[in-house]
Order: structure tokens, then C-alpha cells, then sequence
């Protein structure tokens, strides 16, 4: 999981882990602080299989060929 901290999270502005990361140079990765980490994390695993099986499927095809 390796999406970023956005604006749709309530915490964005004043968030303590968010400014943490920053602070040590670590990358500021979404994280269960945000309300809308649950529907994120579908969004992203979903995502995530959709580019799996694409990828899949061209390597398939370059097999073919």
C-alpha cells in the first residue's frame, strides 16, 4: 500500500503522524488515522487487482506473439 496522504482526510492540516514523516524525511503514506482510510483501502486494493490482471493479460499476449 503506497498511496499518499491527501486532502480528503479530516486530519490533513494538523495531523501529528503526517507531520512526523515529514519532519524524518519518511514518506507520508495514508494511514488508519483517516476516517476515510477504509473506503480508501478498497479503492486501492481494487486498483490494484484491475492493474494485476492487465498486466497479466499483455504478458500473455507477448507470449502469443
Amino acid at each position: 500500500m503506497n498511496w499518499y496522504c491527501c486532502d480528503r482526510c479530516q486530519k490533513w492540516h494538523d495531523c501529528d503522524t503526517k507531520w512526523f514523516r515529514g519532519e524524518k524525511h519518511i514518506p507520508q503514506y495514508c494511514c488508519p488515522n483517516c476516517n476515510n482510510y477504509g473506503e480508501c483501502y478498497e479503492k486501492f486494493k481494487n486498483d490494484d487487482a484491475a492493474r494485476a490482471m492487465k498486466d497479466d493479460k499483455e504478458k500473455k499476449a507477448r507470449k502469443k506473439k
